[in-house]
């Protein structure tokens, strides 16, 4: 009778034990990606404004540019990269400073007064 593939334990604890640390990685990069996310969710809700765009002059030409500071194995995971984020002036010193941490890649900017932020409040701050 012949036997199929064996190993012994001491195979498998080492094969447990480099599995790990790859695999925690992943792990921390999708938590990452789900507290971007859920930030961009209430960011979105406050009337915040997101743009992929280097500084208004690119804006203004449409330049759109590609290169992300954002590891590939949460872009895989789906993680979006912002470059600048326009935040409404009624959003709270702490939602204020909750989204620069956790977009460390944009340059977050907070104005007073914006006709198409104005217009989507419905935040009574």
């Amino acid at each position: 009778m012949a036997r199929g593939f064996q190993f012994r334990l001491r195979t498998l604890m080492i094969i447990v034990t480099l599995l790990t640390l790859p695999l925690s990685y992943v792990g921390w990069q999708a938590k990452i990606v789900r507290e971007r996310k859920a930030v961009l969710g209430e960011a979105a809700l406050h009337g915040c404004i997101f743009s992929l765009y280097r500084n208004r002059a690119d804006l203004a030409r449409g330049v759109v540019f590609p290169d992300s500071p954002i590891p590939w194995i949460r872009r895989i995971l789906d993680d979006q990269w912002l470059d600048w984020i326009t935040v409404p002036g009624y959003v709270t010193e702490e939602e204020f400073d909750q989204i620069r941490a956790t977009f460390p890649e944009a340059y977050v900017e907070r104005v007073r007064y914006h006709p198409s932020i104005n217009a989507l409040r419905t935040d009574p701050r």
